[in-house]
């Protein structure tokens, strides 16, 4: 099994989950692509990800992270029903994506809108690729798989992210950011969502 090493985001997720961060539209609508929504996140230096939501609840946000994170990249997994998550803790998980090799890696718990989540942060470029190739994706918690998610539309959402990390911070982040400050302003649709992850 391939490993991802322990990466704390305490402070990200404390941001992400904080009522302020909800007020203050900390989130900036990109473009829907295969029923992803992408995203640029201010209180993650403004770096890009896509989520989506299932119909058994559980959402899916995948992106990069701020420049100099101890982790370029990140995936996260939410439900509702998760409510004994606490915020902070580590939890080792198993995510798998079709039959390729399993990724063990420690998790964090936190909250975004009020909803459980678990993120964990990896700097292997080759879990981005598999996200954007493969047509499943599973979770596994104490032997139990908790999540088992259709990858569909994901290699769409995947070329948004990096087209809008692109954008946004430029072609990775340790690259110089560009230096436009709001390269969505007047392009989100009238139906867009301020939060994303509103049932």
């Amino acid at each position: 099994m391939r490993t991802w090493p322990r990466v704390v985001l305490v402070v990200w997720l404390a941001l992400l989950g904080s009522p302020v961060a909800a007020q203050n539209n900390e989130v900036v609508f990109y473009k829907e692509v295969a029923g992803w929504y992408i995203y640029s996140d201010r209180t993650n230096g403004n770096a890009c990800f896509a989520t989506t939501f299932f119909d058994e609840g559980t959402y899916i946000r995948i992106g990069f992270n701020a420049k100099n994170s101890a982790a370029a990249a990140y995936v996260a997994f939410g439900n509702e029903k998760w409510r004994s998550i606490e915020q902070g803790k580590d939890y080792d998980i198993i995510i798998q994506m079709d039959q390729e090799k399993p990724w063990n890696a420690t998790a964090t718990g936190g909250k975004i809108g009020g909803i459980p989540y678990l993120f964990a942060g990896t700097n292997a470029a080759v879990f981005f690729t598999e996200f954007m190739r493969k047509h499943r994706i599973s979770v596994t918690y104490n032997n139990n798989e908790i999540a088992r998610l259709s990858l569909k539309g994901s290699a769409s959402a995947g070329g948004a992210v990096v087209e809008c990390q692109k954008l946004v911070v430029g072609p990775s982040n340790t690259d110089p950011p560009v230096t436009k400050n709001d390269p969505f302003d007047g392009t989100a649709p009238r139906n867009a969502k301020d939060d994303p992850f509103a049932l």
